[in-house]
């Protein structure tokens, strides 16, 4: 069995290399997390050890991008922090098991055979985990376990029997009206598709997100977006990374896996009608809240509102300067998105992954914006600082600047643009018919 084993501390690398090698493994050892990346990309391992805290990249980061890119190697964390936020992004990010420091080489070991064991009794992506991706197989409750075993409401045969023929019909392309709720999820991917969140559905983890069925009728309920505007994907934040993300193609959102391999995504690209509603409701979402000013009004409303909070607050975990540099980035990045899919929707800018790698001339410029600005997986590093809540009281303080109204956005009326109307209130309307 060959492993990958990641630690920057010499002394303690060398001791698990004799210990591992001693019994019967094969080990690369490598001191910092770019590294590590660069071997586990190149190399094929049977298992991968990663200490959290390294140099250049965590631990974390580098779990992060091997499982953004499909990569599915057991990966066992090692680290010095009691902290429970660490152990649980880990595991959330896909690791195997963790381990804290200081630990037993006995455990240590039994916990490699371990992994090692789950790794061969695996069942591909497709098996294990193709209800969590909405792929129909088969008539069976048991092939739904995880949908049925995490439903938030009680259900009964009725229930589940009518689900399993939603899925299959969606999984078909067929009744596409019938089984999904058109305008919901359209805008639902709209508006997803533009935070690039991969921890997601359309990401390798295929999760966090609720499935919502009324009456044989499909729809998403959005979850957790702590790594959206490309946080799950950006590696080590750099230049590249902003640019990939401010420019990920509209029409293939899907990082890890095909649109194929999403039927709740696929139907969309699978008729003409349904993509031209896709790409309309993008076009309102652009032009109405960032190229109107909306966007910039708000961001800077909701900066102005809390600014003096953070500033002062004792608990914070970023500096203010940090808090800062964040909102700035947040708003260089959403406008710079806004400008890369005005022009995948005008063709001035491929829309298509295999189109972007063909040319990539044409692509939006982010190299002067660093992902990781807006945070990242090793979580903030601010010493917090201290003083008293400050006095908000000024009735004036949250008033929405006087231009950039909040803007208006399709209605669930057949995709029809409003003359006029209220901000979309996220309720179900009814279907829109698509000849």
């Amino acid at each position: 069995m060959k492993l990958l084993l990641a630690e920057d501390e010499v002394d303690m690398s060398e001791a698990l290399v004799d210990i591992l090698t001693y019994h019967k493994y094969t080990v690369d050892a490598v001191f910092d997390g770019e590294e590590a990346l660069d071997y586990a990309t190149i190399g094929e391992y049977d298992g991968i050890i990663l200490d959290i805290m390294m140099p250049k990249m965590s631990g974390l980061e580098v779990l992060q991008k091997l499982r953004s890119r499909g990569d599915r190697t057991p990966v066992l964390l090692l680290t010095a922090k009691a902290e429970v936020e660490d152990r649980i992004a880990g595991l959330d990010m896909g690791a195997d098991d963790y381990l804290p420091k200081p630990f037993a080489m006995g455990e240590l070991l039994a916990r490699i055979r371990a992994m090692l064991r789950r790794k061969e009794e695996f069942t591909p992506d497709i098996v294990k985990c193709g209800d969590l991706s909405l792929i129909y197989s088969d008539d069976e409750y048991s092939s739904y376990s995880n949908i049925f075993g995490n439903a938030k409401t009680d259900i009964t045969d009725e229930d589940k029997d009518r689900l399993i023929a939603s899925l299959k019909s969606l999984n078909e392309n067929s009744d596409i009206e019938d089984v999904v709720n058109v305008d919901e999820v359209i805008r639902y991917f709209v508006v997803h598709n533009f935070v690039c969140n991969f921890d997601s559905y359309t990401g390798s983890m295929i999760h966090n997100y609720y499935l919502y069925e009324e009456d044989g009728q499909l729809s998403m309920i959005p979850w957790d977006y702590n790594l959206a505007f490309g946080g799950f994907s950006a590696g080590g934040g750099g230049s590249d990374s902003a640019t990939q993300m401010v420019n990920y193609p509209i029409d293939t959102p899907v990082s890890g896996g095909t649109i194929d391999s999403r039927p709740m995504l696929a139907w969309i690209f699978a008729d003409e009608s349904y993509t031209e509603l896709y790409h309309t409701y993008f076009d309102t979402f652009i032009s109405e809240y960032f190229e109107s000013g909306y966007f910039e009004n708000l961001i800077t409303e909701t900066e102005n509102l809390i600014a003096s909070y953070v500033e002062q607050d004792p608990t914070k975990f970023c500096t203010y300067e940090e808090f800062e540099t964040g909102v700035d980035t947040l708003k260089s990045f959403c406008l710079l998105r806004a400008e890369s899919i005005r022009g995948q929707l005008d063709g001035t800018i491929p829309s298509t992954s295999d189109g972007q790698q063909e040319d990539y001339s044409a692509l939006v410029d982010a190299s002067s914006i660093s992902l990781t600005d807006m945070g990242s997986m090793g979580h903030g590093g601010g010493t917090p600082g201290d003083g008293d809540r400050p006095d908000m009281s000024d009735e004036n303080s949250g008033q929405m600047p006087g231009n950039g109204e909040r803007p208006d956005m399709p209605d669930g009326d057949g995709g029809q643009m409003p003359e006029n109307g209220d901000r979309p209130d996220g309720s179900v309307g009814t279907p829109p018919r698509i000849d």
